[in-house]
């Protein structure tokens, strides 16, 4: 088993070219966890992030920096949502 912060470097295809990334284990699981939670996969999640990432002007930030960005933004919604008291 993978511990939770070490990097791993991965292979994925975007825009029909190979490129490599290294991201923490517990940022690729969570990644994989949403990509599967909004009916995407793996894949076009990562395409997702690297082309507004691009459209963005972001391209000083790399992919990598763009993926654990996303999983904390996501993550922080999440908890956002279920800290706010209930309506009645």
């Amino acid at each position: 088993m993978t511990a939770p912060g070490r990097l791993r470097k991965r292979s994925v295809t975007l825009a029909g070219h190979r490129t490599s990334l290294s991201v923490e284990q517990v940022f690729w699981d969570e990644l994989k966890r949403l990509a599967a939670e909004e009916g995407l996969s793996l894949q076009a999640l990562i395409a997702r992030l690297d082309r507004e990432r691009v459209a963005e002007g972001e391209t000083t930030i790399g992919l990598s920096g763009a993926i654990r960005v996303y999983v904390v933004r996501r993550l922080r919604e999440k908890l956002a949502q279920a800290t706010q008291p209930a309506e009645e």
